[in-house]
Parts: structure tokens; C-alpha cells; sequence
């Protein structure tokens, strides 16, 4: 993030709650920075299908590591 800046925005739901980028908003606070780009649009999504996309974005961030 220092180096690039933001290139994939943090996925909350209608509600505000994180579905994707728990790993991204948890750097940007060790950076200090307190607003981050956000996409509103899975307010549609079931639970189920909330769920799921928690869990896929959970695989991506451990591979990571």
C-alpha cells in the first residue's frame, strides 16, 4: 500500500460489514491511514452467497501468507 497505493478496494456489504479485505484494512490502520476505498455493491448478495465470498476472499489472503 505504501508503494502502490490501493488497487483492490475493500467488499462490505449493505450493512457495513467487511466480506473481502480484512487483511488490507488491518494494514492500512498499521500505516496509519484512516479512510480506504470501499465497494457497496454486494448489499444483493444472501447470506449464504455473503458466506461463501468471506470464505473464498479467507483462501486468497492464506496463500498469500
Amino acid at each position: 500500500m505504501r508503494e502502490f497505493g490501493w488497487t483492490n478496494p475493500v467488499l462490505i456489504d449493505g450493512e457495513g460489514t467487511i466480506i473481502a479485505g480484512h487483511g488490507r484494512v488491518l494494514a492500512a490502520r498499521q500505516l496509519g491511514q484512516t479512510v480506504v476505498p470501499v465497494i457497496i455493491s454486494l448489499a444483493h448478495l444472501t447470506e449464504a452467497q455473503r458466506l461463501r465470498a468471506r470464505r473464498q476472499q479467507a483462501r486468497r489472503e492464506s496463500r498469500l501468507e
